[in-house]
């Protein structure tokens, strides 16, 4: 998501987000590019590696990050940045363990 975007991940209603890794920063210069000045997108070496999405999300089947520096900090000021997120939607992290029970006959 471009900065200032919310960003909704969503899952099946059985199903757990699973965030594998997340980015807000900037790591090339045509992503969230558009209308941009191009001293705000020619940095691209800003990445900014965050596990607030995970802290937020994993384990829901839904949620909204916004990608703003508020909520992830200003990692390169005067750089127009963006989230990249990579996750799954999961079934066995809803699933509740079976219960084994075992007998022995001395």
């Amino acid at each position: 998501a471009c900065k200032y975007l919310d960003t909704t991940f969503a899952c099946f209603p059985a199903e757990a987000i699973v965030v594998y890794w997340a980015d807000y920063g900037r790591r090339d210069t045509t992503t969230c590019s558009q209308h941009r000045p191009t001293h705000e997108i020619q940095n691209a070496h800003c990445p900014n590696p965050t596990t607030k999405v995970a802290d937020s999300c994993n384990g829901k089947s839904s949620c909204i990050i916004e990608a703003s520096n508020s909520v992830f900090g200003d990692p390169c000021p005067g750089t127009y940045k963006y989230l990249e997120v990579a996750y799954d939607c999961d079934t066995w992290r809803w699933s509740t363990p079976a219960r084994v029970s075992a007998s022995k006959t001395l």
